[in-house]
């Protein structure tokens, strides 16, 4: 069975739960004029995701995740090249003791579900069904994430976006600090993600930049800044994009 259509017409969260009561087998692909996604369903629960047109390796993953470091990387690749065996990064990181087995499927699961979360932010696009045999012991990693939980996340994030994105419309954006910020606004007491991110604006790096450097998702990095910026801590230079 296949079927498809539009997420002018259909939610995401409803194709995901037709899917799930369905216990269906299969692949869901997502697309649109700029991406297109993957999203693996076996016996109605989702095992994995990813993107297609941008398809990162599960090494880049981990990277990006920050799980694990580039030289762990090099190292791993450079073992599965001279050992010529048929065995998966995954396993090398854990079996060279990069990595603890929980912690490398930690890692997968979170890019895994943010790369689902994007999907909730779609304004149109196209969506097709093939009901097909999933064989788990076939895939490198296979996962265990709640529908439920998906829908009920991606879904608070589309609300927080829309405030945010009054603020933070794109992470194309410059950022600065405000040199004017007054007494109070220096007292703030800011968490460990938001010093992080204040002490890498220095008015020449977007915020998008700094996704690539601390690993954040798009969405956190989002939530950050739009509170540096109500604090009064953080100017965007609007003139650095077309918004």
């Amino acid at each position: 069975m296949s079927f498809w259509g539009t997420f002018e017409l259909f939610t995401l969260s409803e194709v995901l739960q037709l899917l799930h009561m369905g216990r269906k087998s299969g692949t869901l692909d997502s697309w649109n004029e700029f991406d297109e996604r993957k999203i693996f369903f076996y016996e109605g629960n989702i095992i994995y995701a990813e993107a297609v047109k941008y398809k990162e390796k599960i090494g880049d993953i981990l990277v990006k995740s920050r799980a694990i470091n580039d030289i762990q990387l090099s190292k791993a690749l450079k073992i599965q090249r001279d050992s010529h065996s048929n065995k998966k990064i995954g396993e090398i990181l854990v079996e060279a003791g990069f990595i603890t087995k929980e912690r490398l499927i930690e890692g997968i699961t979170r890019q895994t579900e943010e790369s689902i979360y994007e999907l909730f932010d779609w304004e149109n696009g196209h969506f097709r069904f093939e009901e097909k045999e999933i064989v788990p012991e076939d895939m490198e990693f296979v996962l265990n994430i709640s529908i439920q939980n998906i829908i009920m996340e991606g879904t608070r994030r589309i609300d927080e976006l829309d405030r945010i994105r009054e603020v933070v419309p794109s992470l194309e954006i410059m950022l600065t600090l405000n040199a004017n910020a007054d007494e109070d606004t220096t007292n703030i007491n800011l968490n460990p993600n938001e010093w992080k991110v204040l002490s890498l604006i220095d008015g020449k790096r977007t915020a998008n930049d700094i996704v690539l450097i601390t690993g954040f998702s798009e969405f956190d990095l989002s939530k950050v800044i739009y509170s540096l910026v109500t604090v009064g801590l953080v100017e965007l230079q609007h003139d650095s994009v077309d918004v």
